[in-house]
């Protein structure tokens, strides 16, 4: 391995897999700053799943794109396991985050087998080849996707709750600590949402490794997550949905002559 794509190695606070201090998220024109004008400051650990919920326009997508290094901070500073992540190579990044997106991926006439693969990239030497290694991490991500009998398949002609499956199955054979997904459950039925935010749970769940995702599901994130993050237009909220709840954050979140947080149900109902 070139001494450039080393890991550094880990914050001594190991169970902490990314830290955000005074994070300032959005676009280089003033007008254009999303979120809290302080800053963010939160961390998330090992064996959390952390949702990402606001209204829309709020900067949900851009806090976690910011998150992965897919667009700068505008302050403050991200740490991955320790490091910032601004001092981080492309590759060594790569090995500590994987991201799924909404937009559809450009390889979609791959197989299911082969799209998975691409999440082995950060591993391979020049030549893209697969080691044994390799092929072991992309049949653990086939098994706990429950995806083996559709390896052969082309993305193509998959349902979106399959190809969101294919997608994830990536992200876990990059096998890196920190997932980070972007509305992993957008245009999916019920059944389908609460399958992928089961298996997101059960993915963070495994040892070192830690979930967040922004969604819209606030009723399902409340029963799942250990962790959310409340994004407002000037203001932010992070703990445990308990501690949410507890401190009436959720009821704010969304105009009270149109929807009403229940602390009883713990669920939003029309108003």
């Amino acid at each position: 391995m070139n001494s450039k794509d080393q890991i550094p190695a880990p914050h001594p606070q190991d169970n902490i897999l990314l830290n955000a201090t005074k994070l300032r998220i959005g676009y280089s024109k003033p007008e254009l700053e999303l979120g809290p004008r302080q800053g963010l400051d939160f961390e998330l650990q090992s064996g959390s799943l952390t949702a990402i919920i606001g209204i829309n326009g709020v900067g949900k997508s851009t806090l976690l794109r910011t998150l992965a290094g897919l667009q700068p901070a505008l302050g403050g500073v991200v740490k991955i396991l320790g490091n910032e992540s601004d001092t981080l190579s492309a590759r060594q990044q790569a090995r500590q985050l994987s991201v799924v997106l909404t937009n559809p991926p450009a390889s979609r006439n791959l197989s299911v087998r082969d799209l998975i693969a691409l999440g082995r990239h950060p591993y391979t030497n020049w030549l893209g080849q697969l080691s044994a290694l390799d092929e072991q991490c992309i049949a653990d991500a086939l098994k706990l996707t429950a995806l083996e009998s559709l390896a052969q398949h082309p993305c193509h002609s998959l349902s979106d709750g399959q190809l969101q499956r294919v997608l994830i199955a990536r992200a876990l054979a990059q096998q890196t600590p920190l997932v980070l997904l972007d509305e992993p459950t957008s245009h999916l039925d019920l059944h389908h949402k609460v399958r992928i935010l089961k298996l997101l749970r059960d993915i963070s769940r495994q040892p070192g490794k830690a979930v967040v995702f922004t969604t819209h599901e606030i009723d399902l994130a409340l029963q799942l997550c250990t962790h959310m993050l409340v994004l407002f237009p000037d203001n932010y909220a992070f703990g445990t949905p308990q501690e949410l709840i507890k401190s009436k954050v959720l009821e704010s979140l969304f105009p009270s002559d149109s929807v009403t947080f229940d602390t009883v149900l713990q669920r939003f109902n029309i108003s």
